[in-house]
């Protein structure tokens, strides 16, 4: 006896050719496992269930992914539509007062909001991460999660400016805040990657660009590749990234993590607002998984 059935809805298996599409087809369930997936006929001969659920003229489908999220940037949706103005002008302000009482609550409103439409894995990247993965580990759905590692230190804002810094100029790199971030980033995979049968994952998540220096950037594909992990990395997000890397190595972001090999099957580059159609066809031939 299996605990749960779900009979007569039109299954999206995406087994098989195409999208796997069975007529008429049930869906058979024990504890949090599905175990059988076909032909209605075939799953009931399994033998009766606890539960039985009518899906007659109603698709059943694998859960749906939002492969790139902020969770806790929930707390501020609507102040801002664009990027700049929403990072400089709402969201960075209100992130940097936000403390591990507050972040929850955004990440609990954006699983409650994407569970309720059918979203059942989230890759979610933020800091700081355990507070959000105790949120996720609670909800039940899948996360591949990973703290952001930066060399930005925006405490030092004032300095920047007192030295000639104004908006739109590449941003000064503080080492010390890399080192920092990404031993926070690798302590956080040894706690938590892998948690429950594998439907927590930790891959590491080096901000942008023009956050991070080449060295560290090259430094965190090699601790990724130490632990069998992805990177999850914003790519061309605003026209500031495509001028810091620029200026600081006459490339435009795209071709200069082609030219380091960053762009691999081991990266998700997301975003991408603000590239050249010849630097996604770059990313597209270097095997990286695109969210845009």
């Amino acid at each position: 006896m299996v605990d749960t059935l779900i009979t007569g809805g039109h299954l999206l298996t995406m087994q098989g050719d195409g999208a796997g599409f069975v007529e008429n087809g049930a869906v058979a369930i024990e504890g949090r496992r599905i175990v059988a997936v076909g032909p209605r006929e075939k799953v009931e001969a399994l033998g009766p269930a606890r539960r039985t659920i009518d899906a007659t003229g109603k698709l059943v489908m694998p859960g749906l992914i939002d492969a790139h999220t902020h969770s806790h940037s929930d707390l501020g949706r609507g102040w801002a539509q664009e990027v700049q103005p929403w990072m400089a002008s709402s969201y960075g302000p209100l992130m940097r007062h936000a403390d591990e009482r507050d972040s929850p609550i955004g990440t609990m409103l954006m699983l409650m909001e994407g569970v309720a439409n059918g979203t059942t894995t989230f890759g979610d990247y933020d800091r700081p991460m355990d507070a959000l993965l105790a949120v996720h580990e609670q909800f039940g759905n899948r996360a591949v999660v990973c703290e952001n590692i930066s060399e930005l230190n925006w405490d030092k804002r004032e300095e920047w400016v007192a030295q000639g810094w104004k908006p739109g100029d590449p941003t000064p790199l503080d080492p010390e805040t890399g080192e920092r971030t990404l031993a926070t980033a690798l302590a956080l995979y040894d706690r938590w990657h892998g948690r429950d049968e594998g439907r927590l994952r930790v891959i590491l998540g080096p901000h942008a660009p023009d956050f991070l220096s080449k060295e560290m950037l090259l430094r965190v594909q090699e601790e990724a590749r130490k632990r069998n992990t992805l990177m999850h990395l914003h790519v061309a997000q605003d026209p500031r990234e495509n001028n810091a890397t620029l200026q600081r190595y006459g490339l435009r972001a795209i071709p200069f993590l082609d030219s380091i090999g960053l762009l691999a099957p081991d990266l998700i580059a997301v975003h991408l607002c603000f590239a050249e159609p010849n630097e996604v066809e770059m990313v597209v031939r270097s095997l990286s998984l695109i969210h845009i």
